[in-house]
């Protein structure tokens, strides 16, 4: 084989060869809002229902467990791994069963809440600041899986 098909073959063999896998695409935060879900029955009760976002550390995880499905339900143990809190701490402080649910929070300094009316679970990100929408996955405890799961975010800028 002369050196120039050589050169071409070793070439291709690395464009078409094995190659180290490639990051996963980002997500674009957006895409996880849900503008169009309804917001509820306005005569049922409006209840305020615990929840704690994700941290840094563990977030990538999450956000990996969310990628088909807006909520998930846990097991103790992985709410505690998820949160870095101790299994005690969550058993004696928040009631129901936990759920990792999709959130997207308009900057790092926003603020999440979310609510329960009748089935549907609202979850809420707000900030006064700049608007770089994030993926923030939140745990809250629930005593049932909502039917659906509106998600919503808003900045004043």
């Amino acid at each position: 084989m002369n050196g120039r098909l050589l050169a071409i073959s070793v070439l291709i063999g690395a464009v078409i060869g094995p190659s180290p896998a490639l990051p996963a695409p980002a997500i674009d935060p957006k895409t996880w809002l849900t503008p169009d879900a309804p917001a509820g029955d306005a005569s049922l009760p409006f209840e305020y229902v615990s929840g704690l976002v994700v941290p840094v550390s563990a977030r990538e995880e999450a956000i990996g467990l969310l990628a088909d499905a807006q909520i998930v339900e846990l097991p103790y143990e992985q709410a505690q791994h998820f949160l870095g809190v101790d299994r005690q701490s969550l058993l004696g402080a928040w009631r129901g069963t936990p759920y990792l649910v999709r959130a997207v929070n308009p900057n790092s300094a926003g603020q999440c809440e979310a609510s329960v009316r009748g089935d549907i679970l609202s979850v809420f990100c707000g900030s006064l600041g700049d608007w770089r929408y994030e993926l923030h996955p939140v745990v809250v405890f629930l005593p049932k899986k909502p039917k659906v799961v509106r998600i919503s975010a808003m900045t004043a800028r």
